[in-house]
């Protein structure tokens, strides 16, 4: 055999060895790159590729921290809408609650984050989810902080304007007793009970009205029907209660409507 020949027939067995290789490395699987930080830490950052990559790797989405809060919870609290639909759609449990009972529906309402309330309740969030212990709901929390339009957003898809929590008390209450006006009367507007008494104290808003020198809340309870001369669980009404507190405006309101001690 000659040289030429030879050297020909090493060519062609080094080219097949090369293309095994290439063909076999081919084959081989790609590994993903692992996330070198927490989900928690991803999530707080609004780092939607470091997310994606926890979830491509197989991280548990719903795993909670030292406040049972899930990735959900923290995303809506911050007002992470990005976050949230990303999380919804890779199956968080929207009805996740903390240790204090609240979702994700509490906690963007707490933070007045309408739109993420908005998405949650379009994705199947319960608008009459109850905090543990004290049972608060949205709607609540919505009309304690002075949101209205989170309070109107919350009525429109069901919420219960009536609800009750573990003292007796409805956002209406909530609302009165945080001075806040623009959120009694969308309340009012809807139907809220104007005469509904807390448990125990059987104090009616008006009550509280007078207690705290709500002089406008106070006309408008009064516009919508609140009973005048109602009696709380000492027998006293809110004409006692305004005059004891030395609520001297309240007090002229209250007598201009005919109301008794």
């Amino acid at each position: 055999m000659n040289s030429t020949r030879l050297l020909f027939l090493l060519m062609v067995v080094m080219f097949i060895g090369g293309c095994e290789k290439k063909q076999t490395e081919s084959t081989e699987p790609i590994k993903s790159p692992e996330p070198t930080d927490s989900i928690h830490q991803a999530v707080a950052e609004d780092n939607i590729a470091k997310i994606q990559l926890h979830v491509s790797s197989g991280t548990d989405i719903d795993a909670r921290d030292e406040a049972l809060q899930t990735q959900l919870h923290q995303a809506a609290l911050d007002g992470q809408k990005d976050v949230v639909e990303l999380l919804l759609a890779r199956g968080a449990d929207i009805s996740a609650k903390d240790n204090e009972g609240s979702t994700a529906l509490h906690r963007a309402t707490e933070k007045h984050h309408t739109d993420v309330a908005e998405l949650l309740l379009a994705k199947g969030a319960d608008v009459n989810s109850k905090t543990t212990g004290k049972e608060e709901t949205p709607l609540m929390w919505a009309a304690y902080y002075g949101y209205n339009d989170v309070a109107e957003l919350l009525i429109v898809k069901g919420a219960d304007i009536n609800a009750t929590d573990n003292e007796g008390n409805t956002a209406l209450h909530r609302a009165t007793e945080k001075h806040r006006t623009d959120v009694v009367g969308l309340l009012l507007a809807k139907g809220a009970d104007v005469n509904v008494k807390t448990d125990g104290k059987e104090e009616t808003p008006l009550i509280w009205a007078a207690y705290y020198g709500y002089h406008d809340i106070a006309e408008l309870l009064i516009a919508k029907g609140a009973d005048i001369n109602v009696k709380d669980q000492l027998g006293q009404t809110p004409l006692v209660v305004a005059k004891e507190k030395g609520r001297e405006e309240i007090v002229s309101l209250l007598r201009k409507h005919g109301a008794k001690e």
